[in-house]
């Protein structure tokens, strides 16, 4: 095995470490073992191995992004590189090369020409889809940068990192449009609602800040966790906000107001990752290795999606597809296919093994 190859096996490990925290006893299961074996199982319906194993090896995965006609798939990680996957057959269609270090997130824009990505190299790509032409290299950005969103429309991209700013951006142009206090150093998510209306980002203090998107001007702080936020996603409606992270709890909050919907049962993991797949139905990954989708109207978990043997760092979701895909510490990004069909074989097996 090469330094190189060792190293980045190191870099793996100490990634694990990260998201698990210190040595603690061993976590409990998000559901009492009865209850957990009954929940449909679902298995990956594709794997895909992150880097290039006759170079350095397999890299963490920690950032995946989906187009919005649910054809091609976005992921990078800590080999520097971006890729660009055909969904239908997995074939990569691009390998961007412009990183200089770890590469944490990444998103496309509205119309799927664009596909921005940050890291710890302190630099903010924007690339063109088709060509995999680097269009902009936007600078200034004094920390990491964790965290990329779009607007709906395209011509506004958010960024944050391990900082107290959010910094908007004309992409295309490359200008700074405006710099919004954070709620806290070291930001580890952003997002835009749906229809373009509200910005929230959040971070170490567990504080949820709200902004006018169109303006900038602040509308709530929310006091949402105890610990730092992992991730924050709209609803595809844009009337609630989820959030979840290091405290171990997944919340509901309405948008309007502020006020906490609901408050799901904490699950055994740090949550680390949350993607809606309809108004009412929420996938979480964390540092257990697992997805839980959850209904929200029941505030029940209906299935669990196990495969991974690292921490899920990351999820999107193709709707038309209605395929979730997950990118993780253990080097690999999984596909997991939640057609009826697929719900229905799911069910079938389960079936078979309690007879």
């Amino acid at each position: 095995m090469s330094r190189f190859s060792v190293r980045r096996l190191a870099l793996a490990i100490l990634c694990a470490a990260m998201a698990s925290g210190p040595a603690e006893a061993e976590e409990l299961p998000l559901l009492p073992p009865a209850e957990a074996e009954e929940l449909p199982l679902l298995q990956p319906t594709r794997v895909l191995l992150f880097g290039r194993a006759e170079t350095a090896g397999p890299a963490v995965v920690s950032a995946v992004a989906v187009s919005p006609d649910g054809m091609l798939l976005a992921a990078a990680g800590d080999d520097h590189q971006v890729r660009i996957w055909g969904l239908s057959d997995g074939h990569v269609i691009h390998e961007l090369e412009g990183h200089t270090d770890w590469v944490r997130c990444a998103a496309f824009s509205s119309d799927g020409s664009q596909l921005a990505t940050g890291g710890n190299d302190r630099r903010l790509h924007v690339w063109d889809v088709k060509s995999g032409r680097l269009l902009r290299s936007l600078s200034g950005n004094r920390q990491v940068v964790s965290a990329l969103a779009y607007s709906s429309d395209g011509k506004q991209l958010a960024a944050a990192g391990f900082h107290s700013r959010v910094t908007i951006y004309e992409p295309l142009a490359g200008a700074r449009v405006r710099e919004l206090d954070g709620p806290c150093d070291d930001i580890r998510t952003v997002t835009f609602s749906p229809g373009g209306q509200r910005l929230a980002a959040a971070g170490r203090n567990g504080v949820i800040r709200l902004w006018n998107a169109q303006t900038g001007q602040p509308l709530r702080d929310i006091s949402a966790h105890r610990r730092r936020v992992r991730t924050l996603v709209f609803s595809p409606d844009g009337t609630r906000l989820a959030s979840g992270g290091e405290g171990r709890d997944v919340s509901i909050w309405q948008t309007e107001t502020g006020r906490r919907e609901k408050s799901l049962p904490s699950p055994s993991a740090k949550v680390l990752a949350t993607v809606f797949m309809d108004n009412n139905t929420l996938a979480v990954g964390g540092s257990d290795n697992q997805i839980y989708q959850w209904d929200l109207l029941s505030q029940q978990v209906t299935r669990r999606m196990v495969g991974h043997t690292g921490s899920v760092a990351t999820l999107a979701y193709a709707p038309m597809q209605r395929l979730l895909i997950s990118g993780s510490f253990d080097t690999t990004v999984r596909l997991w296919n939640l057609s009826p069909v697929e719900e229905d074989r799911a069910a079938r097996h389960q079936t078979s093994k309690v007879k």
